[in-house]
């Protein structure tokens, strides 16, 4: 072997690097698309009509979240809630979460979706889907394809970086 070449290192490394590189991509991925069927599931909630008992932003200047609270009742038994998209704290610069806030005054009516199966899970912008879901699926295919050949690479024996004469 000639003092002046890189060694390759061993394929079991590779794959291990592989599959701990692959593991949270994954996870991110299925949590994505589980958070993206859900949020569209919602667009088919039943809906009832609630009163905002307040609300607030929550965060710092570049990622605010307004928090809209609100009672609703679902038979005969009172909720409260204080989603506005479900299962998502959408993130704003501060001066918007507050205009979305000030949309939502404390005594007005609201309409609020909720998840028939689970009535206390509740939603006022039902199948909203925000940047964070969108980028997820459409990011994740791509990392998941790339992720995918590359191991096909290291499974062939394939060297992933060139040569170097």
């Amino acid at each position: 072997m000639s003092a002046g070449l890189p060694r390759t290192p061993p394929r079991s490394l590779l794959l291990a690097v592989w599959l701990l590189l692959g593991a949270p991509v994954l996870y991110y991925g299925a949590e994505s698309i589980q958070g993206a069927r859900d949020t569209l599931d919602s667009r088919h909630w039943p809906h009832v009509t609630g009163t905002i008992v307040k609300h607030e932003t929550r965060g710092r200047t570049y990622c605010s979240v307004p928090v809209i609270h609100y009672t609703y009742v679902v038979r005969d038994k009172a909720f409260e809630s204080s989603a506005r998209v479900p299962d998502v704290e959408q993130c704003f610069r501060s001066e918007v979460a507050s205009r979305v806030a000030d949309s939502y005054p404390p005594g007005s009516s609201v309409r609020v979706y909720y998840d028939p199966q689970s009535p206390p899970n509740a939603a006022l912008l039902p199948g909203y889907m925000t940047r964070s879901a969108w980028e997820g699926l459409v990011f994740f295919p791509m990392f998941f394809l790339g992720w995918l050949y590359w191991g096909s690479l290291l499974l062939k024996g394939c060297r992933i970086a060139p040569n170097v004469a």
